[in-house]
């Protein structure tokens, strides 16, 4: 397996503070500008960051850089997912369950009734769901795709394919299954509590 870690080279070392920074002049000048800011530049804060970040990584002990991956992993998973609430997973869901209350499917995608009645009204007057009184509670309505709903449910589930596809393009079906026997292993025990507490 083959990955590119952007933490496992610590960054260059200086005396000078970090806003002192300079990239050293390479001899292709159209590359160092690739991986740097050009040469008597000074680099962006991103830049900056980046090279702290590969300090700060390059201290730690091997437990703690497998923590700050999944943090990385997380908060990149957090930011390319299509949210708990939005029309592309309300449009998903709907497609997995057929009709379903409004109750339960605000209980389905974890968010307050308040927030899922804002997006359904959206996707009501878009002309993907229709909503009519529930006969099994009435103090609900029963949500459905209409057929424009379903196609868009369709793309919407082809987008994430795509998405997810992408995500592990880096890996073997072998190293798939060897890193989604090890997370399995490690979401058990995480969740029977043998990990630490209070992580901060």
């Amino acid at each position: 397996m083959h990955t590119n870690n952007i933490y496992s080279e610590p960054a260059p070392s200086t005396n000078q503070p970090d806003e002192e920074i300079r990239e050293p002049v390479r001899d292709n000048p159209e590359k160092a500008h690739r991986h740097g800011p050009p040469p008597g530049k000074r680099p962006s804060r991103h830049h900056r960051d980046s090279q702290v970040r590969r300090r700060d990584y390059s201290t730690l002990d091997l437990d703690s850089k497998l923590i700050w991956n999944f943090r990385d992993i997380g908060h990149t998973l957090l930011h390319s997912y299509e949210g708990k609430g939005s029309q592309q997973r309300i449009l998903i869901v709907l497609d997995q369950t057929g009709p379903i209350t409004q109750s339960l499917l605000t209980t389905r995608l974890g968010i307050q009734p308040g927030s899922a009645s804002e997006v359904l009204s959206k996707m009501e007057h878009a002309g993907y769901i229709t909503r009519t009184p529930s006969k099994s509670d009435q103090r609900t309505s029963d949500v459905i795709l209409t057929e424009a709903g379903k196609t868009a449910a369709a793309e919407a589930k082809a987008k994430r394919k795509q998405r997810h596809d992408q995500m592990f393009e880096s890996l073997s079906d072998m190293e798939k299954v060897m890193l989604l026997s090890m997370l399995e292993q490690l979401n058990r025990e995480w969740q029977n509590g043998d990990a630490s507490k209070g992580e901060g």
